[in-house]
């Protein structure tokens, strides 16, 4: 599996990814470009990837062109997209395109200079791709990534990039939803822009990322699919869904729940810079639900039935957000050419999910046991690792990146977050949230990469905290990121609101590799595991959808295949060996009343008034309906959160920060309401 984009809030360790195994053929290879069904090739776009849409193939298929100039060079170097170790290829016309020895994901290509290129290539889903997965092909939508779809080019010159475009077109249109003319409703979404038509071509705007990421990051999705775009206080989104299946909710509903998160976030970070229009995905999964970020872009795949808004989707969208929000707005995660972000991990996830959990709590959307209850989920799945000591250079050299090895990263990063944020308030501070604040940049300034001379996120953050903490952080860092050192849980880690008693649990144990998840094909069955003595083996075909619990004392159920196509499940309990004793968090009594839990969580006393006050409403949006798969119910206003016990009281809204952020370009006055536009 290629490198991880940021892997989000899951609720089922199964991690539902967005990219997938694909067999390829390439088929075939011109010199002059041609342009694809419906799509004319502008000569303003120097890299042009053309994708068609072919429902009625058998199998499902899309076609990818690519179509480059050579400028100056006589051979150029191509990186097939992730995800293709075991893939078919058709030979070529003129054999021009070749494999290069060692690194079974480039082809190479002699040209003459100047000759502009044309390469055409036809996907088909493997066998473990399937509805639920991560890349996925209906039979009149897809939802991709660019990483997992589109061929780069390795001569791209990101200090002088070239203007790039990708195009959509449908061969022939889905069947599905007619528009107001009676012809089939054909609409493409991504990361670039949205359309509608049998055809829409996306130019990739500049942007301080590089233009690897602003392609191969990016979000695609086409065919049957209704949208909505709305604008709540200068923040423009996009929500956007396939018309099939039948969603138990109308997409309103969706686009609400996700507004109301985002304007949390802003309002929480002080933050009120223009921004690009945020496309949230939503796609149908049979089990378990899983959110992944991309550039500008978030994917949610979750069940049909999922109640919006409610625990599990905010837990879901929140998380989500805020891993687009904490790699792009803090300074790059890596120099440029490098491709050593998965080494700052820590800062990306580890924090990511730590202000997810805490903009959860401050929010009222979680009560102080829901947020006790991830905490202790988090440990035992850290302390159940194979190695919990596994170095953060080691994690990011592995050829592959899997569930365990971030559950690793975001703990750790966690962690710090937390014994930061209590030692500067033991110090005399408002804590880690003022830090960050200030640390903040603007949208324009956003970048993963950056020049070896600029000072990455994480040397900003040590810089930030300095003054008060010394060297502390640097040595933690050192300790717990550098050499593995196992975080010491101890019974107020995690603040006031919570005590600390150490428990004997025992520990989660899958039993196999949980690659296989994502192949398809078992493999690193442990021998005497639960896994093989529920009778699992190595080369066993995995068939979606499989659950995975998130606790040793829920069963894993795995659908496996048996040569002859029958289908059986096997059970067992992902019990390990004991873990000793371990911490277990609960919330100490009357928590969200106590000055030093409000104080800890960045609420003040003057907040309490507010604390049964429902969230304010955005504005609704205006709806201008088209033709609707079914009638939308009207959206009831949110509640406060879960009815709860008398001993935890939730926060209301957001009170007003810690600390003051520091001054930022004056941004442009906000919407006042929403607008927006449905499209079925």
């Amino acid at each position: 599996m290629p490198p991880r984009p940021s892997a989000c809030h899951a609720r089922h360790p199964k991690a539902l990814r967005l990219i997938t195994a694909w067999s390829v053929g390439l088929a075939g290879l011109t010199g002059p470009a041609q342009a694809a069904t419906g799509l004319a090739a502008p000569a303003a776009c120097d890299l042009l990837w053309q994708v068609t849409l072919q429902p009625e193939s058998e199998p499902r298929q899309l076609q990818v062109d690519l179509t480059f100039d050579a400028g100056s060079r006589s051979r150029s170097t191509l990186r097939l997209p992730g995800g293709w170790e075991a893939m078919s290829e058709f030979a070529d016309s003129d054999k021009r395109l070749q494999a290069v020895a060692g690194d079974s994901t480039l082809r190479s290509i002699a040209h003459a200079p100047g000759e502009r290129l044309q390469l055409r290539w036809r996907f088909v889903p493997s066998a473990a791709s399937a509805q639920g997965s991560g890349t996925q092909l209906a039979a009149n939508w897809f939802a991709v990534t660019g990483q997992s779809l589109l061929p780069w080019l390795e001569e791209v010159d990101e200090r002088n990039p070239p203007s790039a475009c990708i195009g959509f077109s449908a061969r022939p249109a889905p069947a599905g939803q007619a528009n107001a003319t009676g012809e089939p409703a054909t609409r493409w979404v991504s990361s670039h822009g949205n359309a509608e038509g049998l055809s829409a071509l996306f130019r990739v705007a500049p942007g301080a990322a590089t233009l690897r990421w602003r392609v191969q990051q990016g979000l695609y999705a086409g065919g049957a699919m209704q949208s909505l775009t709305r604008t709540d206080d200068g923040q423009p989104m996009t929500v956007a869904r396939p018309i099939a299946p039948a969603w138990a909710q109308g997409i309103e509903a969706l686009a609400q729940a996700s507004a109301q998160t985002q304007a949390s976030q802003r309002r929480f970070w002080g933050d009120n810079s223009p921004a690009n229009t945020l496309l949230v995905l939503q796609l149908p999964s049979p089990s378990g639900t899983q959110a992944t970020s991309w550039h500008q872009a978030v994917a949610l795949q979750v069940p049909i039935d999922l109640p919006l808004p409610g625990a599990d989707f905010d837990a879901l969208i929140t998380g989500a957000l805020v891993r687009t929000w904490i790699p792009d707005r803090f300074g790059p995660l890596a120099y440029a050419g490098r491709q050593d972000e998965a080494l700052r991990a820590w800062f990306s996830q580890g924090l990511a999910d730590h202000y997810t959990h805490r903009l959860l709590l401050r929010d009222g959307r979680w009560t102080p046991e829901d947020y006790a209850g991830a905490i202790n989920r988090k440990i035992d799945r850290y302390l159940s690792a194979s190695d919990p000591t596994d170095t953060a250079r080691r994690l990011s050299s592995a050829t592959q990146r899997n569930e365990a090895a971030a559950v690793l990263d975001a703990t750790r990063g966690e962690w710090l977050a937390l014994q930061w944020h209590g030692a500067l308030r033991a110090s005399g501070q408002a804590g880690l949230d003022a830090v960050m604040r200030r640390l903040l940049l603007p949208a324009a300034q956003a970048r993963r990469e950056g020049l070896i001379s600029a000072p990455l996120a994480t040397h900003r953050l040590l810089a930030g905290l300095r003054p008060a903490l010394g060297e502390l952080p640097l040595r933690d860092i050192n300790r717990q990121i550098e050499q593995g050192e196992v975080p010491v849980f101890g019974p107020t880690t995690i603040g006031p609101c919570f005590a600390g008693q150490k428990v004997s649990t025992p520990g989660w144990r899958l039993g196999f590799d949980p690659a296989s998840l994502v192949s398809g094909v078992v493999s690193g069955v442990e021998p005497g595991g639960p896994a093989e003595l529920a009778g699992l083996r190595d080369g066993m075909t995995l068939a979606r959808p499989s659950t995975m619990p998130i606790e040793a004392s829920q069963a894993v159920r795995l659908k496996v295949e048996d040569p002859d196509g029958t289908l059986r499940e096997l059970r067992y309990l992902p019990a390990g060996k004991p873990l000793g004793e371990r911490m277990h968090y609960q919330p100490v009594p009357q928590a969200m009343q106590l000055p030093a839990c409000l104080a800890w969580l960045g609420l003040g006393a003057e907040i309490l008034p507010a604390i049964t006050r429902p969230a304010p409403k955005l504005a609704p949006a205006k709806v201008n309906h088209k033709v609707v798969a079914k009638p939308a119910a009207k959206l009831a206003a949110k509640p406060a959160g879960k009815t709860l016990t008398k001993s935890s009281p939730k926060p209301g809204p957001i009170a007003k920060p810690e600390a003051k952020p520091e001054a930022k370009p004056e941004a442009k006055p906000a919407v006042n309401g929403a607008k927006a536009v449905v499209r079925p």
